[in-house]
């Protein structure tokens, strides 16, 4: 062709031919690259007067649309140059190429920008004499450290050295290795290490040692070699560091991965490092596979599930020109053998993600193999505790503690957990100082970050402390989940399997025992954090309780943890565990307070639903069961909730006969296993408890004087008892009848009180409800700035729990103190809100109040028909209930009222009048909610 060129390079012959073979002149292939280069640069790159950097070379191989095999013809071309030491003016042996320099033919790297840079820095900026990459396999280690070492190659004058040192098993050949890759042979009876030395001392040059970690004995030659050559830089790839004085360690991350259930739009989720992986990967062999609406979701948890490991991603991308991502993720969910083979170009040990783990996995001894292999059992991490206590069996998989007394050895499994970290088959990760629970903030893993003190007296069960509140700070483990796969596959192949699930499923039923008991206690919050964390080993726990016909444990499980699921709305998934026990073979022949306790939290946890009929039939099994056992504390706690939710839809006669009863019940009981409550927090089965349950009852009736002296007596028991949890409720009351009463420095005395000892506590919802009634209690002295500061905090506390009630009552008394403020406008979808929030499932004097406050704003905004609709309605369902309108709001109601009669005049009042009346409580809800606006 015209611009063809004589004498050039290797390299540059290679580049011209490539050029000429795709019909491209100079011109055309230097306005291909991006980052534009001019025709004179391509020109005497062909003619090997220039040597492009490595960089460049990438954008001409881009440009030229070179296949793999043609990168790679290309990247050892210019590896030989490279590596060559004829750029000196020393003589001496020229290192060999050979096999090795194909390495060098990697496709781009993809999201590995910041690392590249990082890496960069360590080596130039900071002139590391040893920097080693560390990582799990098929993290990218080896195609980091050579996108690395093309960049800063021109700082060398000596150029840049690859050795392979994967195939050796024998760390006393490593010297020889060396050697062959720098070109030089043995010399008499000289040591080899002291010729690489000798040879090494006063060159420039970079030794990139690839694959150390089967090698790691012969950490001692890299360190006499970094000592000796002072112009020599070492990086080293190894899934483990050398632990050498002189060495700098760079983890590599997985690369960055959509967040499990996080929904991204295609444009965004295509800017994750590893979808963008992915996709780039695929279209390398699938030109039209794009990533679209339809794919994204399979595509991102494909990512995710695969822990952003650029071998796992690479050959899950192998497979999708004959699969689509939903269907690949469905595969490899069953089997890790799902991802296949990668390109044949690639070492062996590389060419399935199984042959990567396995690689790792045959350098462990017998007992570290074994660990693994029982870490598998947990899913998603697992604290130290936790792995003491199921994975330290003895031979064959029996357990080692069954024929000794002697404890769990915690310091002997502390090493081998440490030798999986370092074998990058384990991730470790710490969390906050005491109290602050394992989700308080983001982990930051750290290697070797705990103590001997804290392996000796671990907490967890047993301790009656939260796990996460015991220590200075709380580890956890976790295996990757393509690590994970892998270990399963050899747990399930050896003797083990049976029973380490087995211990796993009974650590954790301890575990959700101890918290049960705890909650409503000072570690109440820490305890539920714990749960939280561990919600994954928890269901494999169940599941394989479930499977394996372990009716007893589930029934146990579940009954433990319905308090957990009712506090952090895992409603309809606890429903689900405990309906699939409690229907279970064998689960009639569960122990009476097994059984019992698993059908009362199905029933609180059916009345969170608001599913009433399945929770009253549920208490309704639960009964006998309890008083079989004599467990009067028991039964005074299921008929006092039943009391609430009977007071909740507005039945009052039966609340009453109900919070009567339970009172008998408790009075004097010595049971006291009584049944922790999943709306307050303090036990429901005391007698305590029982006054306060009749006390509200009491107050919603109208009955302030008996409210009042069931209140104090509360208040006196929990006094008596040291039990501020409950005497905290108990001042509450005091301030709501004294809120009713319109007695507002009453109000904010007790509720201040109440306030101060529920936050002490940290309790939820004392703290809400407190909080509520003071803004009630402010709005009365017309401070209503105050007012509006109080409900914003209960409302934001209580949207943040999921409190659905103490959501509506902050909504409600908020549009309330609007409608005084004036601000109609702004009060109408307030009340509208908190309608909504308590409407049907109560509490239904609330749903009254709700209509009396959207009547209020109806008239003052000129609808009076509907505003005497409303009240009309309220009024006679109040008459229904038994709960009259509280003294501190019959003002309001009477000048709704009175002003709807003075719009409509005589007759038009009376004729709404009686029709609201007549409306059924869905029909006036209905007309609350309705398109009226104020006019």
């Amino acid at each position: 062709m015209a611009d063809r060129e004589e004498g050039g390079t290797d390299l540059g012959n290679l580049l011209r031919a490539y050029r000429e073979r795709r019909g491209l002149t100079q011109q055309a292939l230097a306005a291909k690259v991006q980052a534009g280069l001019t025709v004179d640069t391509v020109r005497n790159i062909e003619r090997g007067r220039n040597w492009p950097r490595w960089h460049t070379l990438k954008q001409l191989s881009a440009a030229l649309e070179l296949g793999p095999t043609e990168r790679e013809a290309v990247a050892a071309a210019w590896a030989q140059r490279r590596s060559s030491p004829s750029r000196s003016d020393r003589a001496g042996p020229s290192p060999r190429t050979g096999p090795t320099a194909g390495n060098w033919a990697l496709p781009p790297l993809v999201g590995r920008e910041q690392a590249v840079a990082e890496v960069v820095r360590l080596l130039r900026g900071e002139a590391r004499r040893l920097l080693t990459l560390t990582g799990p396999g098929g993290v990218g280690k080896t195609s980091l450290a050579l996108e690395v070492a093309g960049t800063v190659s021109e700082h060398y004058r000596d150029g840049v050295v690859f050795v392979d040192l994967a195939p050796l098993r024998d760390p006393g050949l490593v010297p020889a290795s060396i050697a062959e890759a720098l070109g030089l042979t043995e010399e008499g009876s000289r040591p080899l290490l002291a010729t690489v030395a000798d040879h090494l001392r006063d060159r420039q040059l970079l030794l990139l040692l690839d694959n150390f970690e089967q090698v790691l004995t012969a950490a001692g030659t890299v360190a006499e070699l970094s000592r000796e050559g002072a112009g020599l830089q070492i990086m080293v790839t190894s899934r483990m560091a050398l632990r050498l004085r002189d060495e700098q360690v760079y983890p590599v991350a997985p690369l960055a991965s959509p967040v499990a259930g996080q929904v991204l739009e295609v444009e965004v989720l295509g800017q994750v490092p590893a979808v963008a992986l992915l996709v780039e990967r695929a279209r390398a062999r699938r030109p039209d596979f794009a990533l679209t609406p339809a794919n994204a979701p399979a595509v991102s948890s494909l990512c995710a599930r695969l822990d952003g490991l650029p071998l796992a991603i690479e050959l899950a991308a192998a497979r999708l020109p004959v699969m689509t991502p939903a269907a690949l993720l469905a595969r490899l969910k069953a089997s890790l053998g799902a991802l296949g083979e990668g390109p044949r170009d690639v070492p062996a040990r590389q060419r399935t993600m199984r042959d990567v783990i396995a690689w790792s996995y045959g350098l462990l001894s017998e007992e570290d193999q074994a660990l693994f292999r029982r870490l598998a059992v947990f899913a998603g991490r697992c604290t130290l505790a936790a792995a003491t206590e199921v994975c330290e069996l003895g031979p064959s998989g029996r357990d080692a503690q069954a024929t000794s007394t002697a404890p769990p050895s915690f310091p002997g499994l502390l090493t081998q957990l440490s030798a999986l970290v370092e074998a990058q088959l384990l991730e470790v990760a710490e969390t906050g100082g005491p109290g602050a629970g394992p989700l308080a903030g983001e982990l930051d893993g750290r290697p070797g970050g705990w103590t001997d003190e804290e392996a000796a007296s671990p907490p967890g069960p047993g301790t009656g402390v939260a796990p996460a509140a015991g220590a200075e700070a709380a580890i956890w483990f976790r295996q990757l989940e393509t690590v994970r796969a892998y270990a399963l596959e050899e747990l399930e192949a050896s003797l083990e399997a049976p029973e380490a699930r087995r211990r796993h499923a009974r650590y954790y039923l301890s575990l959700a025992q101890e918290a049960n008991q705890a909650l409503g206690g000072p570690h109440e919050q820490s305890w539920l954090a714990v749960l939280e964390a561990e919600h994954a080993n928890l269901r494999a726990a169940l599941g394989w309780a479930h499977d394996s016909g372990q009716a007893g444990l589930g029934l146990e499980m579940s009954g433990a943890l319905w308090v957990f699921w009712q506090r952090r709305g895992h409603l309809s998934e606890g429903r689900r565990w405990l309906a699939l026990f409690l229907g279970a073979p064998g689960a009639e022949q569960a122990p009476a307070g097994v059984r019992a306790e698993a059908l009362t939290g199905a029933a609180w946890l059916a009345d969170g639903q608001d599913d009433f009929g399945a929770a009253e039939a549920l208490f309704g099994q639960a009964l006998p069961l309890y008083e079989q056992l004599g467990q009067r504390g028991r039964v005074a706690g299921v008929t006092a909730h039943r009391a609430r939710m009977a007071r909740d839809r507005g039945r009052y006669d039966d609340a009453l006969r109900l919070a009567e009863t339970g009172l008998e019940l408790a009075r004097g009981s010595e049971d006291r296993a009584v049944v922790p409550s999943a709306s307050f927090d303090f036990p429901v089965g005391s007698e305590g408890a029982a006054r306060t349950y009749l006390g509200l009852v009491m107050l919603e009736r109208g009955q302030f004087d008996e409210a009042q002296a069931a209140y104090e007596e509360a208040v006196e028991h929990y006094r008596a008892r040291g039990d501020r949890s409950g005497e905290a409720y108990a001042l509450l009351g005091l301030g709501n009848v004294s809120r009713d009463k319109g007695d507002h420095p009453m109000l904010e005395a007790y509720c201040s009180q109440s306030l101060k000892m529920s936050r002490e506590l940290r309790h939820l919802w004392g703290t809400g409800y407190s909080l509520n009634s003071l803004a009630v209690g402010a709005a009365m002295r017309g401070d209503f700035d105050r007012a509006h500061e109080l409900l914003g905090e209960a409302l934001e506390l209580f949207g943040r729990h999921g409190v659905r009630v103490g959501v509506a009552e902050a909504l409600l008394f908020s549009g309330q103190i609007e409608a005084d403020r004036g601000h109609t406008a702004a009060a109408l979808p307030l009340l509208q809100e908190g309608l909504r929030q308590s409407w049907p499932a109560g509490p239904h004097y609330l749903v009254a109040t709700a209509l009396e406050e959207v009547a209020r704003v109806m008239v003052a905004e000129g609808h009076a028909r509907e505003s005497a609709l409303l009240s009309g309605a309220a009024l006679a369902w109040r008459g229904r209930m038994g709960a009259p309108v509280p003294p501190y709001r019959w003002a309001t109601v009477d000048s709704t009222v009175a002003a709807a009669q003075q719009a409509l005049g005589e007759d038009g009042f009376a004729t709404a009048w009686k029709e609201g009346k007549g409306l059924t409580p869905e029909h006036a809800v209905l007309l609350a909610l309705g398109p009226m606006a104020p006019g």
